[in-house]
């Protein structure tokens, strides 16, 4: 028998979500990490579990923090959970080239059991990012110009530029065709990210700051990691794009964008959709 309950909370400013809380009756436990007692022949064990969606659209930092600072409910502390994204034992082990685990801690729906640490939370999320990897991704990585790391990095740009996966292989290629006549890629989330404390509004003075590592108006090519942890349309967005010669797109403010191949039709859309909007 299983006992649901409503949801305790919800958190919005984060991108850890807890979507209900539940006590689950079983035999075994639902997740790699601790085990619960040896139970007798026919005896039901109780585990009690906390149902969490990991979602992409906001960095560890910024994120995972909030949920994992909700003690009350059993999940790791902050803190914790922070040197555990900052592991270089668990970047080694994962095949992470840096000590940051931001981009890899892939977003999917978690059932955790209420006391694990930390560090088995982070684990379990770098293992589904391996198996998504191994099944859906792998395969046309291979036939790519990019390092796995560098496809990350991109993936999570175009993560957080639409939310429509419709729109992804297409601003995918956009960033990829950049990239191929060595354009910056001038993509204002990478600016944010790098924003210590962002307040919502970005002024003309950040895109010109050279000292913002993120800045892509002002650095060549890629960020020097990724700015949020990817889904699988984004990932496959960047090694199976649409074909395209555009390279630029602005947004038409209903959730898709306008995409134009000359600099000329891009400034054109710009008046259309984005200075009409400022009237």
């Amino acid at each position: 028998m299983t006992q649901l309950t409503r949801p305790l909370y919800q958190l919005t400013t984060g991108s850890v979500i807890c979507v209900e809380s539940r006590y689950t009756t079983q035999t075994r436990n639902i997740v790699e990490g601790p085990r619960p007692r040896k139970s007798w022949p026919g005896e039901i064990c109780q585990i009690s579990t906390l149902s969490v969606l990991i979602m992409s659209s906001r960095g560890a930092q910024k994120s995972l923090i909030s949920v994992c600072a909700q003690t009350r409910e059993g999940l790791a502390n902050a803190a914790d959970f922070m040197s555990a994204v900052n592991s270089a034992e668990l970047a080694a082990e994962f095949g992470v080239p840096t000590s940051r685990l931001e981009g890899y801690l892939y977003p999917d729906t978690y059932q955790l059991p209420r006391g694990l640490p930390a560090g088995q939370i982070v684990r379990l999320m770098l293992k589904q990012f391996d198996r998504v990897w191994s099944k859906e991704i792998e395969e046309f990585a291979s036939t790519s110009k990019l390092s796995r790391n560098e496809i990350v990095i991109l993936a999570s740009i175009v993560e957080k530029e639409t939310a429509s996966p419709s729109e992804r292989p297409l601003i995918a290629s956009v960033f990829l065709n950049r990239l191929a006549r060595r354009m910056r890629l001038e993509t204002d989330p990478t600016v944010i990210y790098g924003i210590p404390d962002f307040d919502g509004n970005l002024r003309k003075k950040d895109l010109k700051n050279d000292k913002n590592p993120y800045n892509t108006y002002r650095i060549p090519g890629l960020p020097p990691g990724p700015i949020a942890n990817p889904g699988l349309d984004a990932l496959r967005a960047v090694v199976k794009p649409d074909e395209s010669e555009y390279l630029y797109f602005v947004s038409r403010n209903d959730g898709t964008h306008h995409f134009s191949v000359s600099y000329r039709e891009h400034t054109n859309a710009v008046n259309r959709y984005q200075k009409r909007r400022q009237r």
